[in-house]
């Protein structure tokens, strides 16, 4: 006999339960609490002690009987309260490429040693491994990561490079953060915080970075003395998150930065001394910062790539800062000078995103808006204090540290338009999700002091690619390519004593497109 046909299996329409979600409004419906509050739920039974839902010590189950009550044969289970359970630690070997060093050849950079591509290729390579374990509950959790510069140093041989002498001197990135969230006794669950601690020091070493102006005698004309200098900077920041409701976070944080500079042995034309090697501060900054953390936003299928709904967050910070300001040889010993800042300053981040009416090419389409803006009170400080609005997390059309200041501005409009919505594709590990498109345009302003006016706005034009991809059926993984062209062309006036390979004091942008490309786990940026 052929066997029957079996119906056309019904796909049924899925809306998460309004009490899941966050709330635009930042109310919910009575109907939902009022489902909760009056469930039936007389039908539960407490808590067998010795055989119910625990886990086997073998890692078995029980089968329930027909009424949800577990079986009289039911195994030897036990219920005990949990004790707490870490993952074994995982590393993750790392290999990274910065461009803090370049090839040097100019008559105008004659401070630093010409290099080969390959010699510059080695000099900025740096190789570690980054190693995490948590607390299965997400109690506890340790995240940390060391990478080191192997040709940083000025080891002749392979027994002086493990000398523990070279291996503290090479250029490094490390840092350690731990996560709390089981929340203290003392305080109701509700409003328990978060408590987060984390730990960065950096190291980097600059060839003849110091350059002191020396007499050699009375009638002589200055002359420039180099000493090559190492900087290390150390930074903790402890900060506690507590959840006011599900629309709003709010923050409090302390962060202490002793940043130190650590000066060669070299020898003074003026003091006919070698002048020994030295450390002292460069930066003692103790911050104090309050911020709130509030997102309304609609979740849906491509709430990824086009958010919808509004995310912002403010925050005030009190620092006080000692900078180093100069050095001067006082007795045959550099002696560092500093000058003191108390900085209140106050920021914003907004953005709000807009799904447009209708699919087109089968997907949704929207349009984002987004403000930033930062200042300080009171008298202009010193450039060290700088926020910044260029570059990646900024207006793309412009390097980073082409738009600072101590006020900054930043507005930002776009679209987003599907072009491939539902690529459905496995390959290997990864599944290709979705292909948008976003266009946008900038307008930026970075300024110290008096107001400059509306001719300072740095204007840009850009196009980005958004790739939606799943990684290992768990990572979401974000790829993105974008095109950005500075509308605006300007000269950036460079610090005294700096000066461009050709020997010029200024550095234009603007007027030239800027790529930028990442692998995010989300499209934040």
């Amino acid at each position: 006999e052929a066997p029957t046909a079996l119906p056309e299996a019904q796909i049924a329409a899925f809306e998460p339960p309004p009490i899941t979600q966050k709330q635009q409004t930042g109310q919910l419906a009575d109907a939902s609490w009022s489902g909760l509050n009056d469930y039936d739920d007389t039908d539960l039974k407490p808590l067998a002690t010795d055989a119910v839902t625990a886990v086997h010590t073998e890692g078995r189950f029980p089968l329930s009987g027909t009424n949800g009550e577990p079986e009289a044969e039911a195994p030897d289970l036990e219920v005990k309260k949990y004790g707490t359970l870490f993952t074994s630690f995982s590393f993750f070997p790392v290999v990274r490429l910065d461009r803090y060093v370049e090839r040097r050849g100019n008559r105008a950079e004659t401070r630093f040693a010409s290099r080969t591509a390959g010699e510059t290729l080695l000099r900025n390579t740096k190789v570690g491994v980054y190693m995490s374990s948590r607390e299965i509950l997400e109690g506890l959790s340790l995240l940390g990561g060391l990478l080191v510069a192997p040709t940083s140093g000025d080891a002749d041989g392979l027994g002086d490079f493990f000398a523990p002498d070279n291996l503290l001197d090479l250029e490094r990135d490390a840092f350690l953060r731990f996560d709390y969230s089981r929340g203290f006794g003392f305080i109701p669950q509700r409003w328990s915080p978060q408590v987060s601690v984390e730990l960065f020091n950096v190291r980097r070493n600059v060839d003849n970075g110091l350059t002191i102006e020396e007499f050699p005698c009375t009638a002589c004309f200055p002359d420039t003395t180099l000493a090559d200098l190492s900087y290390g900077l150390w930074e903790a920041d402890v900060a506690a998150r507590a959840k006011v409701n599900r629309n709003l976070l709010v923050e409090a944080g302390y962060r202490y930065s002793p940043y130190t500079v650590i000066t060669k042995r070299f020898f003074s034309k003026e003091a006919q001394i070698t002048i020994p090697e030295s450390s002292a501060r460069y930066f003692i900054g103790r911050s104090y910062r309050l911020k709130a953390y509030f997102e309304a936003r609609h979740p849906y299928r491509n709430a990824d790539v086009i958010p919808e709904g509004l995310r912002a967050e403010a925050g005030y910070e009190y620092e006080n800062g000692r900078l180093l300001e100069s050095f001067d040889i006082e007795d045959g010993i550099l002696v560092p000078g500093y000058e003191s800042a108390k900085n209140h300053r106050f920021t914003l981040d907004a953005r709000y995103g807009l799904r447009l009416p209708g699919t087109p090419l089968g997907g949704a389409h929207g349009l984002g808006f987004r403000l930033r803006g930062s200042t300080i009170l009171g008298d202009a400080v010193d450039d060290f204090y700088n926020d910044y609005v260029g570059g990646l997390i900024g207006a793309r059309g412009y390097p980073f540290y082409a738009l600072g200041g101590n006020e900054t501005l930043w507005l930002q409009a776009s679209y987003l338009v599907p072009l491939f919505p539902d690529i459905g594709e496995q390959v290997l590990f990864a599944y290709f999700d979705k292909l948008y498109a976003r266009l946008y345009a900038d307008a930026a302003l970075a300024w110290s002091g008096p107001w400059p006016g509306l001719d300072a706005v740095r204007k840009d034009v850009g196009a980005e690619l958004r790739l939606g991809i799943g990684s290992f059926y768990l990572f979401p993984s974000a790829v993105f390519l974008s095109a950005t062209y500075g509308l605006d062309a300007f000269d950036f006036q460079l610090d005294e004593g700096f000066v461009t390979p050709d020997g010029s004091t200024t550095v234009r942008y603007g007027n030239e497109v800027q790529w930028h490309f990442g692998v995010l786990f989300d499209f934040d940026l």
